[in-house]
């Protein structure tokens, strides 16, 4: 199963996407967490496996982990 990330940022048109190399959910979550580590304006990021949404994350969430 191939997870991918779809990173929300509060600018206009910066979204992001990319596949994850992560093989579990788990993996995925701490995955895009350090995805949004690196979009400074970045305020959820979804994480999908395949076309179906697995979970939201959102920066307030990484903030306090």
């Amino acid at each position: 199963m191939t997870y991918f990330c779809f990173v929300e940022s509060s600018l206009v048109g910066v979204q992001h996407m990319q596949p994850l190399e992560a093989e579990s959910v788990d993996a995925a979550r701490a995955e895009a967490e350090a995805l949004m580590l690196h979009h400074a304006s970045a305020y959820a990021a979804h994480i999908f496996a395949g076309d179906e949404h697995v979970l939201t994350i959102r920066a307030p969430e990484i903030a306090s982990a």
